[in-house]
């Protein structure tokens, strides 16, 4: 059998990260008229706060993207539209549980995890599942917001420890 489906969760542009980006700017500029003006020391300090307005800037715009193939699931994090790190990579037959994070299967879970990731953005509007499982010897608890037919082909993978329902 072989399973493919593969969800990308976007961002919008959040008020703060809108505001950084008009700092960002705004800095840069004042740097160059600085510049213009031969004030060497002017220059030199707004230019490094505008550096370091940029590189707080990428680290805010982080997308997700997660994938399921014949069973293995991937979750990805996108930094800045271009920098993909794998978050988690774990088999579905593996899981302790997957249940929505509010549930009372994942609140009277006795699994104990060492590491919470969060691998969703604030402003999706789809609910937050989480995962219990153990990835690379550590067990992990993994938040995040996968759509409808995500859930679907999991339940198909592994039925007993996917939770679709509130109780």
């Amino acid at each position: 059998m072989n399973d493919f489906y593969e969800q990308f969760v976007g961002r919008k542009d959040s008020r703060l990260y809108n505001y950084i980006k008009f700092l960002m700017y705004a800095t840069s500029f004042i740097a160059l008229v600085f510049f213009a003006i031969m004030k060497i020391i002017g220059f030199i300090i707004f230019a490094v706060i505008a550096v370091l307005i940029f590189v707080a800037r990428r680290k805010l715009y982080v997308e997700y993207e997660y994938s399921f193939t014949n069973g293995e699931i991937d979750i990805d994090k996108i930094i800045d539209k271009n920098n993909r790190k794998t978050a988690a990579n774990f088999q579905i037959r593996d899981i302790e549980l997957m249940a929505k994070a509010e549930s009372d299967f994942v609140k009277s879970s006795d699994f104990k995890y060492d590491k919470e990731l969060n691998c969703y953005n604030n402003c999706n509007n789809s609910d937050i599942y989480s995962i219990l499982t153990v990835c690379n010897q550590e067990k992990l608890r993994i938040n995040f917001g996968p759509d409808k037919k995500f859930i679907e082909v999991c339940f198909s993978m592994n039925p007993r420890k996917v939770k679709t329902s509130l109780r």
